[in-house]
C-alpha cells in the first residue's frame, strides 16, 4: 500500500508537468514524420534495411523509452533537491519501494506510447497482422524496465542539473547503436562490436523479429536485455540506498 500511495504521488507529479509529458510522447511522432520525409525521397526498392518500416517503428517505439528514462531520472534527481526524499526517508519505507513507487506511474506512458507508435506505424504502411502486432508490442513492454531502471540510475546518481545532459547522451546511443539510424550490420567491425556490447542493439532485433519475420536468435537478444535490466536495476538499488543513509 505504501508503495502504491508513493506511485500515486510521482504520477501526480508527472501529469502535472505537461510540457515535458508531450515532449516524452511526441518525439517519437517527430521521428515518424522524418521517416515519412525519407520515404518521399527515396524510392522504395532502395530504403536502406534500418529504415524499412519493419526495423524503424519499433525502433521508433524504443527510442521514446529513451526520453521516459530521462523524465523519471529528473524526477528523482529534483526530489532529491528539494529534500523531499530526505524527509520520506525518515519514514518506514524500503529502497525497493521507493523505486517501485518512482516506476509503476511510468507503465503506463510507456505502454501508451508503444501502442499509438505501432498504430501511426500501421497507418503509414506497416504491414502486419493482429497477432504480429500484439508480439510487437510484448516484446516492446518487455524492454520498458531496463530504460526505466537506466532512468532510476541516472537520477540517484546525479544532481538535477546534470541528469537531462547526461540522459542526452543515452538518447544518441540508442539512436546510433540500435540500428535505427544506421545499419550496423553493413557498418560491422570495431562499430559493430561496440553495438553488440549495448543493449540497444539487442533490444531492437528482439522487437523487430515478429515485424520482420526473422526470430532467429531471439533469446540470445532477449537475455541480454534482462540481463542489462538487471544489472542496472541492481546499481540503481545499490546507489539509492546509499543516498538514504547519507
Amino acid at each position: 500500500m505504501r508503495t502504491f500511495a508513493f506511485a500515486g504521488r510521482n504520477h501526480k507529479e508527472m501529469t502535472r508537468d505537461g510540457a515535458a509529458l508531450g515532449f516524452a510522447l511526441g518525439m517519437p511522432l517527430l521521428m515518424l514524420v522524418i521517416w515519412m520525409i525519407i520515404a518521399k525521397a527515396v524510392p522504395g526498392d532502395f530504403m536502406p534495411a534500418n529504415f524499412q518500416l519493419e526495423n524503424y517503428i519499433p525502433g521508433v517505439a524504443l527510442f521514446g523509452m529513451t526520453f521516459l528514462s530521462m523524465f523519471l531520472g529528473i524526477l528523482i534527481a529534483q526530489d532529491r533537491a528539494t529534500s523531499y526524499l530526505g524527509r520520506l526517508f525518515a519514514g518506514p519505507m524500503r529502497t525497493q519501494e521507493y523505486l517501485l513507487g518512482y516506476m509503476l506511474p511510468m507503465l503506463p506512458l510507456a505502454l501508451m506510447q508503444i501502442l499509438l507508435v505501432l498504430v501511426i506505424g500501421l497507418l503509414i504502411g506497416l504491414s502486419l497482422t493482429v497477432g504480429q502486432v500484439l508480439a510487437t508490442a510484448g516484446l516492446l513492454f518487455l524492454c520498458v524496465p531496463m530504460f526505466l531502471s537506466m532512468g532510476l540510475f541516472l537520477g540517484s546518481l546525479l544532481g538535477d542539473k546534470a541528469v537531462a545532459p547526461v540522459s542526452s547522451i543515452l538518447v544518441q546511443l540508442m539512436a546510433l547503436t540500435s540500428g535505427m539510424m544506421l545499419d550496423v550490420e553493413m557498418i560491422g567491425g570495431g562499430y559493430g562490436a561496440f553495438c553488440k556490447a549495448l543493449p540497444f542493439y539487442h533490444g531492437l532485433r528482439l522487437c523487430s523479429g515478429v515485424a520482420r519475420g526473422d526470430m532467429s536468435g531471439w533469446l540470445s537478444h532477449a537475455l541480454v536485455v534482462i540481463g542489462y535490466t538487471m544489472v542496472m536495476g541492481i546499481l540503481a538499488l545499490i546507489v539509492f540506498r546509499k543516498r538514504q543513509k547519507s
